[in-house]
């Protein structure tokens, strides 16, 4: 008996799993326009930013540029 009624749930899931898909594509989509439609950073001619890491005065800052260089 408990077969059967999961055996009729695995629709409904497949249902439900689908209509998220369809909705987390229609929000990815608007949010790509959106971004496609902002302008780059000020002050980054490449568009391209440094990670916090790079810039940052910290201490976090600090070990975790010495862990990256392996020290």
């Amino acid at each position: 008996m408990l077969g059967i009624a999961e055996l009729v749930t695995v629709p409904f899931l497949l249902a439900i799993l689908a209509q998220w898909v369809r909705a987390e594509r229609v929000r990815t989509a608007v949010l790509d326009r959106r971004l496609a439609g902002e302008p780059a950073l000020p002050g980054t001619s490449s568009g391209l930013v440094r990670p916090w890491w790079e810039t940052e005065v910290s201490e976090v800052a600090a070990r975790a540029r010495r862990q990256g260089r392996g020290d």
